[in-house]
């Protein structure tokens, strides 16, 4: 049985480092439903247990991967509920059938870093990002989707914000409109909610990532993108940027993000009202 009303979602890309304890606390303590890591190097089995010990209820599961290594999916659900319907080698595609909740398609993603490609690189992989997506949503029959994941991305930068990138709006209103058109075809919007977390406005960080050696050492390249048939159902105020799990700071003495007893990326949490 699944918990009533919210479905808590969190990405954490942890940098390679043994963080399953940590992982372990903030399900714990966020009631975490779904849970995706990228570059996670512990073994799934490891973090599966840390799960289960920490956990308050209800078991969660590995959700094994296709050709996708780079994002790893942990359910609190049975696996009955989730299937695999499409991978690359940055991007996951699961669709999930809960008891109440009705289909939904939720993608995880960890594209190419600024540091290894070009912005044109970075452009081009979301575009096929969103050409794929699309084409799944139709074999599926629905549109009820959540990407989240590290982007590589600002939520300005072409890749996300162009109509033949990702498409991602920055209200709900304009992604409402369902659609944008360039050269005469019609792109779906997607709702990125992560331009509200964007800068120095608090109680949230500035960002997600911190680059010294950048004009805007500040990115949000940890996002979150609704489909607008999902936006009502988004509980806007359940997103954040974790900055402290288990009473211990994510952050540096400085607030930035802790590479060395943490990560250099810090996870988002939100939530759907199901």
């Amino acid at each position: 049985m699944l918990a009533a009303s919210l479905l808590r979602f969190l990405f954490w890309n942890v940098n390679r480092q043994p963080r399953e304890s940590m992982i372990a606390a903030i399900a714990r303590d966020h009631d975490i439903d779904v849970l995706l890591l990228a570059e996670n190097r512990v073994a799934a089995s490891v973090i599966e247990q840390a799960l289960n010990v920490s956990a308050k209820s209800r078991r969660y599961h590995f959700a094994r991967p296709g050709v996708c290594e780079k994002v790893q999916m942990f359910v609190r659900f049975a696996p009955s509920l989730i299937r695999s319907v499409w991978d690359s080698s940055r991007t996951t595609l699961r669709e999930m059938d809960l008891p109440g909740k009705g289909k939904l398609l939720i993608g995880g993603v960890h594209l190419e870093s600024k540091l290894h490609s070009s912005a044109d690189d970075q452009t081009a992989a979301a575009v096929e990002v969103a050409r794929d997506i699309a084409d799944q949503e139709r074999k599926a029959g629905h549109d009820r989707t959540v990407l989240t994941g590290d982007f590589n991305m600002n939520p300005f930068d072409y890749g996300v914000a162009s109509a033949r990138g990702l498409n991602a709006a920055m209200t709900p209103a304009i992604a409402k409109r369902g659609s944008r058109s360039e050269a005469g075809r019609p792109y779906a919007f997607f709702y990125n909610p992560m331009w509200n977390h964007f800068g120095g406005q608090g109680p949230n960080p500035p960002g997600t990532y911190y680059y010294a050696n950048s004009p805007h050492p500040w990115n949000t390249f940890d996002q979150v993108l609704i489909r607008p048939s999902l936006i009502d159902a988004f509980a806007e105020s359940e997103l954040r940027v974790l900055t402290a799990v288990d009473g211990a700071s994510l952050l540096t003495p400085g607030g930035i993000p802790n590479a060395r007893t943490a990560s250099d990326h810090l996870p988002p949490l939100f939530a759907l009202d199901l």
